[in-house]
């Protein structure tokens, strides 16, 4: 957030001069547009994991997470360690959003699951808590 106000504020002196004389300098758009993507895009959680979900023991379940960009990499994890495909467990992304799939959910998949994204700007988490119903 810094980065981002110090440029602004750079500009903002470069676009009416230092002196304060008042003085605009002509700046295009896509120049405008080109120095804000030269300084990385801030990543930001637009829909995040919910809270806690609840499932009955053989159903599936989908955790699915939006981010504000989608230019990032993403990795999952249950209970702090990485999840990877296969099995049960497939992971997906397109465009903003990223999707791990658990099919056939037994007892044992109960735990805290992340996803973390992560680009230039450094990772974002969002966390929720899988409880697995058993049958009466």
């Amino acid at each position: 957030m810094k980065k981002r106000i110090v440029f602004i504020f750079a500009l903002f002196l470069g676009l009416t001069g230092f002196g304060g004389e008042g003085r605009v300098m002509e700046q295009s758009h896509i120049n405008f547009h080109e120095r804000v993507s030269a300084l990385g895009e801030v990543l930001r959680i637009v829909k995040g994991l919910p809270e806690k979900i609840m499932v009955d023991e053989g159903q599936d379940v989908r955790f699915s997470a939006t981010v504000s960009s989608s230019d990032y990499s993403v990795k999952w994890f249950k209970n702090g360690d990485e999840i990877v495909n296969g099995d049960r467990f497939f992971l997906s992304r397109n465009g903003n959003t990223a999707t791990l799939l658990i099919k056939k959910v037994v007892p044992e998949d109960a735990g805290e699951y992340s996803v973390q994204f992560i680009n230039k700007e450094g990772p974002i988490v969002s966390k929720t808590s899988l409880f697995v119903v058993l049958p009466e």
